[in-house]
């Protein structure tokens, strides 16, 4: 029984350092930013491609403690290894849970392997994009996702859903949390996938009170108060280097969005999509979270709730 008092230690240790980070950062805004934006490139003329674009190439969905599937059991087991000073990645390959999350929330992963289109010959020329074709109904109607249907029975069912595609076109989507809607758009069947990975995952954010992503537009309208340090870092430090003021706004929002907590970790959840569970166990989520951003994941922007709609 002694374990107990070390775990109530534990979490209220990760309580107050989650606490301490956002009391730093409200307090120094311009210290934390700083940080962020100190990773400029050394070129930045390069065009600033739609944010949607960046989801990744190729092992679930990260989920937590409302999912159904939820392994409570490996969850203790993880927190007594925490507790003893297992190190995060042993944590992970023995109980498959991450603890030391940006938002403090304790994830496990489903694997995404049997995510397919429903009907891969249902799609019907578009009368809104030349040369594109779609789909559209409800979620459950256009894809099949077995680990998280289990996981979250009605989330599929819930959801309206518009995928389309188009020979040659990037991909993009968003996730409106209102409705609920996902929209996906891609060049092919196989990026359309890598696209609802990315979207779902801000969806399952949404049931889970995960941190949120979010776009570059609310971050220009100053709909994100997190993320207005790093935006304003950014912006100065192009304008001080000669860049064009209107491409530096542009970019440096681009740069607040894409540093989000909730964007990054759909884009890993996108990048992960082919994984086998051999591969994912060795592989911790953070690992692929980190190659894909410019700053440590502990310096992400955490955010919650707020703008109803994320890329």
């Amino acid at each position: 029984m002694e374990i107990l008092p070390s775990l109530l230690s534990f979490i209220d240790s990760k309580i107050r350092t989650f606490k301490r980070k956002i009391s730093d950062a409200a307090e120094n805004p311009n210290d934390v930013a700083e940080q962020i934006a100190g990773n400029l490139p050394a070129t930045i003329d390069e065009t600033i491609s739609d944010p949607s674009n960046f989801v990744g190439g190729g092992a679930g969905t990260l989920i937590s403690r409302n999912a159904k599937t939820w392994n409570n059991p490996r969850y203790i087991e993880a927190v007594k290894m925490k507790v003893k000073g297992v190190s995060n990645a042993e944590i992970w390959a023995k109980t498959g849970t991450w603890l030391d999350t940006p938002d403090m929330i304790p994830r496990q992963e489903i694997s995404d392997l049997g995510m397919t289109l429903r009907n891969p010959r249902g799609w019907k020329p578009s009368a809104v994009i030349p040369g594109a074709e779609y789909q559209q109904g409800q979620l459950d109607q256009l894809m099949i996702h077995p680990e998280l249907t289990k996981a979250y029975p009605e989330l599929l069912k819930d959801a309206f859903s518009k995928l389309s595609k188009k020979a040659g076109d990037a991909k993009k989507g968003m996730f409106d949390e209102a409705r609920p809607a996902v929209y996906a758009h891609a060049h092919d069947d196989d990026d359309v996938l890598k696209v609802l990975a990315h979207e779902i995952q801000h969806y399952v954010q949404s049931k889970e009170n995960f941190a949120r992503g979010g776009n570059p537009s609310a971050v220009l309208k100053g709909d994100i108060p997190e993320a207005d340090a790093v935006f304003q870092a950014w912006r100065d430090k192009l304008i001080k280097a000669g860049h064009d003021p209107a491409k530096a706004i542009d970019k440096a929002a681009y740069e607040a969005y894409y540093n989000l907590a909730g964007e990054a970790e759909a884009r890993a959840t996108a990048s992960r999509l082919y994984l086998n569970d051999e591969e994912r166990r060795s592989l911790p989520p953070w690992k692929t979270l980190m190659g894909d951003i410019s700053v440590p994941y502990d310096k992400l922007i955490v955010r919650f709730g707020g703008d109803k709609s994320a890329k």
